[in-house]
C-alpha cells in the first residue's frame, strides 16, 4: 500500500439531511479504507455521536479520523496544507460558495485604450500611473492582477475596494469609466442575489510631450487656443502649451471626453536637429514654474549632414536655452505623413517646418520603460509624486564620469533613504 501524505475532505452541504442508513454505510467505508479523514456530520436532532454512528466506529478510527458534528471552521481546514482534495455533494460547500461569490463580486477592469483607434505606441502615462499606485498603496486590497494586451485587470474581493480604486485613478489621470453588473448566483430559498461588478476605466491616450492638433470646437472654446499645441503634463487634467504665443491651458477629464482627440505625433517621432542660428524675439516668460522665450532659429537635421544642405527657418519657444551649435529634438512637420482628420478641418492653417520640443541630446532608448526612467531623471515635476530610493552601495560607472554632467540625473536630496537595498538574507514567508 502506498502511504498518502494528504487528507481528502468530503462534505454534503448544510441543506442535505443524511439518513441513518447512509451514515452507517459511509462510516463502514471509512473504517475499512484505513485512510485518514475529516468528516463534517450534520446533527439536526442533536444526538450523541455514540447514537448517531455505528458501534465501535469511534474506537476503530480514533487514531486517523476526526468527526465534527454541526458546523466546522472550513476556512482553517481548507487552509491546512494536509488537505489534498475537496469533494462536496452536488455543489460547492457553503463557505466555498460564499467566498467564490465575494471574489467574483467585483472585477475592476482598467484599460488604457478600449478601442483600437485609441491605441498609441508608447505607454508613458501608464508607467507614471503605475508608480502613483505603488506610492499611495492604492492596490492594497487587490487579490489578483492580470496583464492584458492594452491594459491591466485588477480583481477585488469586495466591491467597495474596487470603487475606491476607481476613484483614485480618476484623481490622478484623465479617465472616464463605466460599470456593469451581472447576476452570478441566486438562492431562491433565502432570496439572496450575488452579482459580479465590472468597472471599465479608459485612460486618455494623450501622453506628455505629444504634439496635438486640437479640434476646431475645442480650440474655439479655449479662446482660439492652438490649434498646434504640446502636452506638457498629465495629471487629473491635461496641461497644454501653445508654443508660439506662449499660452497655457488645462483640460479636465470632463472637457477632454466631451470632445476627445488623439495626438498628431508622439514622442517616438522626435527628430534630432542642430541649431545653426538663434535670434531672440521676446524676453523670458515664466509659465507655471517653467521658463520660455520666443526665438527665430535656423535648424537642420543631424541626419542630413553630409547628404544635403536643407535648412529650416522656424520659431521656437526654447530660445532661452538654445544657442548656435546646440542640439534639440523636435517634430518634423515638413516631411511627416500626418493622416489626421482634425488637421484637415482647420482651413488655411500653415504648418511650420518643425516644432522643437526639448533641448539637449539624449541616449537612444529602445525600451519604452527605460525612456520613461530617463524622463524621470530629466524632469523634476514628473518625479514630484513618485517615491525614489537611494542605493547607498551605488558606484558611478566610467561612462557616467565621462559625460561631464551632460546626462540628466536625480539629486541625492530627492532620494529617500528608508529603503535598504542590501543583500541581507530575508526570512522566508510562511
Amino acid at each position: 500500500m502506498v502511504a498518502l501524505n494528504f487528507i481528502g475532505l468530503v462534505g454534503f452541504g448544510t441543506e442535505y439531511k443524511m439518513p441513518f442508513s447512509q451514515i452507517h454505510e459511509l462510516a463502514f467505508v471509512l473504517e475499512i479504507s484505513q485512510l485518514p479523514f475529516f468528516w463534517f456530520l450534520r446533527n439536526p436532532e442533536q444526538l450523541d455521536s455514540s447514537k448517531l454512528l455505528p458501534d465501535r466506529f469511534l474506537e476503530g478510527t480514533s487514531n486517523r479520523g476526526m468527526i465534527s458534528l454541526g458546523r466546522a471552521p472550513q476556512v482553517k481546514i481548507l487552509a491546512n496544507p494536509a488537505i489534498g482534495g475537496c469533494l462536496y455533494h452536488s455543489e460547492m460547500g457553503e463557505w466555498v460558495r460564499r467566498r467564490w461569490a465575494e471574489i467574483a463580486d467585483y472585477k475592476a477592469y482598467v484599460v488604457e485604450y478600449v478601442q483600437q483607434e485609441h491605441y498609441v505606441p508608447h505607454r508613458r502615462t501608464f508607467f507614471y500611473l503605475e508608480q502613483l499606485i505603488l506610492k499611495h498603496d492604492a492596490a492594497a486590497h487587490v487579490i489578483k492582477i492580470k496583464q492584458m494586451d492594452q491594459g491591466i485587470d485588477f480583481f477585488f474581493a469586495n466591491r467597495s475596494h474596487g470603487v475606491k480604486f476607481v476613484e483614485f485613478i480618476g484623481k490622478v489621470a484623465p479617465v472616464r469609466s463605466r460599470h456593469d453588473k451581472q447576476l452570478s448566483s441566486h438562492d431562491p430559498k433565502s432570496n439572496n442575489y450575488n452579482y459580479k461588478y465590472t468597472f471599465s476605466v479608459e485612460i486618455s491616450p494623450i501622453c506628455r510631450e505629444d504634439l496635438i492638433c486640437l479640434p476646431p470646437k475645442v480650440a474655439v472654446s479655449l479662446g482660439n487656443f492652438g490649434p498646434l499645441v504640446i502636452c506638457m503634463k498629465i495629471s487629473n487634467s491635461i496641461a497644454l502649451l501653445d508654443p508660439f504665443p506662449l499660452r497655457q491651458c488645462f483640460l479636465n477629464a470632463d472637457q477632454y471626453w466631451r470632445t476627445p482627440f488623439k495626438s498628431l505625433l508622439t514622442s517616438r517621432k522626435l527628430v534630432e536637429y542642430i541649431m545653426l542660428d538663434v535670434e531672440m524675439v521676446s524676453a523670458k516668460v515664466n509659465i507655471s514654474g517653467t521658463n520660455y522665450a520666443l526665438a527665430d532659429a535656423q535648424v537642420a537635421h543631424v541626419s542630413d549632414f553630409g547628404n544635403n544642405d536643407r535648412i529650416f527657418s522656424i520659431r521656437t519657444h526654447l530660445g532661452h536655452i538654445l544657442s548656435p551649435g546646440d542640439y534639440a529634438f523636435g517634430y518634423d512637420l515638413f516631411s511627416a505623413n500626418t493622416n489626421d482628420m482634425e488637421l484637415d478641418k482647420h482651413r488655411g492653417l500653415i504648418l511650420p517646418d518643425a516644432i522643437l520640443e526639448q533641448g539637449g541630446r539624449r541616449e537612444e532608448q529602445n525600451n519604452e520603460y527605460e525612456q520613461f526612467l530617463r524622463d524621470l531623471e530629466g524632469n523634476p515635476d514628473l518625479r514630484f509624486n513618485i517615491s525614489l530610493y537611494r542605493n547607498k552601495d551605488y558606484q558611478p560607472s566610467e561612462m557616467a564620469s565621462m559625460t561631464n554632467g551632460e546626462l540628466p540625473s536625480i539629486p541625492l536630496d530627492e532620494l529617500l533613504a528608508d529603503l535598504d537595498l542590501g543583500d541581507e538574507e530575508m526570512e522566508p514567508v510562511a
